[in-house]
């Protein structure tokens, strides 16, 4: 028998071996603490597991998914967890996901203006804009401007103080937001040449109605700088779209009627933008 002993010890030792790659390990949200298990079921909410080593005599445990970080199988396959339904994107993963927009009021202005909205993930997208100045109506109105305006935001939507399982936003570009915004811009108006930047800070709502159109309302305050690149001044006061002219929805309101007045000034906008949102590219 003693000839057997070296192929009974090998035996053993990969026995062993095998034994120690079977087992699961949970990795915990709060603590990143390692329990050493054998899961026997993943639900939606909740998973079922046996502490290792596994006996028979030992129950079953259930642990809420909102708790655990992920799961590393014995196979070497991960699984992670998000810590409640907002944040997870497989729950918005048939949704779309852009909006293209337009600011319907910007047109009686003579402003154009196209938007582009992006969702990042839940609770976070940005957006671009681009307002071409005199295109719309009225233009004579204002003196005849030209010019294009450019704006980048990212938005920050909100989620709820308290958080129940299975919540989760009714869509991904649905909801309260604040948006950090900057705009710059260059237009032309009555033969004089104008600059304009701004940093704006908005608080609005969106809507998006059966995952095709959304509604788009907001309100914001900053701080906006104006210079003029002529000799020569225009009657004028800064707009929505950070463009000078007389009427918008975005304005500094200490401006001078007798010529223009450069430097940084409080700015204040409101507006509304229609969407329609584009299926996700592949």
């Amino acid at each position: 028998m003693i000839q057997f002993r070296p192929v009974i010890i090998l035996t053993l030792f990969l026995l062993n071996i095998n034994l120690g790659k079977a087992q699961d390990k949970l990795i915990f949200r709060s603590t990143s603490d390692t329990l050493l298990v054998k899961v026997v079921e993943v639900g939606t909410e909740k998973i079922t597991y046996k502490l290792w080593p596994v006996s028979d005599d030992f129950p079953l445990i259930e642990e809420r998914t909102s708790r655990l970080k992920k799961i590393i199988f014995s196979n070497g396959q991960q699984m992670k967890f998000y810590e409640d339904g907002f944040s997870d994107p497989g729950n918005y993963a048939n949704q779309r996901k852009m909006a293209i927009k337009i600011a319907p009021f910007g047109l009686l202005v003579a402003q154009t203006g196209i938007s582009f909205e992006k969702s990042i993930k839940p609770g976070r997208s940005y957006e671009y804009s681009i307002h071409g100045i005199g295109l719309g109506l009225s233009r004579e109105l204002f003196g005849n401007p030209s010019g294009i305006t450019l704006k980048s935001g990212y938005k920050f939507i909100n989620t709820p103080d308290y958080y129940i399982d299975g919540m989760r936003y009714m869509h991904i570009l649905k909801g309260s937001y604040i948006k950090p915004e900057v705009i710059g811009t260059y237009y032309q108006i009555l033969n004089d040449n104008y600059i304009g930047l701004a940093g704006m800070l908005n608080f609005g709502k969106q809507w998006v109605f059966d995952d095709a159109m959304c509604v788009d309302l907001y309100a914001g305050v900053g701080l906006g700088y104006k210079n003029t690149l002529s000799d020569n001044n225009s009657n004028s006061v800064l707009s929505d779209e950070g463009v000078v002219i007389p009427y918008g929805f975005v304005y500094v309101p200490s401006f001078d009627y007798n010529g223009f007045n450069p430097g940084v000034r409080m700015c204040f906008s409101f507006g509304l933008r229609l969407g329609y949102l584009l299926k996700n590219s592949k």
